[in-house]
């Protein structure tokens, strides 16, 4: 969400800005994607996935940030410890 929108909503106070206190909902890509060739945009995949200001999902040197996978017997569980 852009300052825009967070105003259009009256939302500014939480949403919109990268600052503190503000809510963050972002991905950081594996590659840029605006400059990377069209061909190798299906491969980009996100390394840090933020919602709500909160790591859902973190892949290569930032894998000690995932959330815990509950219950521990998911196969989602599985070898979180190697990605």
């Amino acid at each position: 969400m852009t300052a825009g929108s967070a105003w259009m909503s009256d939302e500014e106070s939480d949403k919109g800005n990268i600052a503190p206190g503000q809510l963050a909902d972002l991905a950081v890509l594996s590659q840029d994607y605006l400059s990377v060739h069209e061909v190798l945009i299906p491969e980009t995949t996100s390394v840090l996935t933020l919602v709500g200001g909160k790591v859902v999902h973190a892949e290569a040197e930032h894998c000690a940030l995932n959330p815990p996978v509950l219950p521990g017997y998911s196969p989602l569980a599985v070898g979180t410890d190697t990605l």
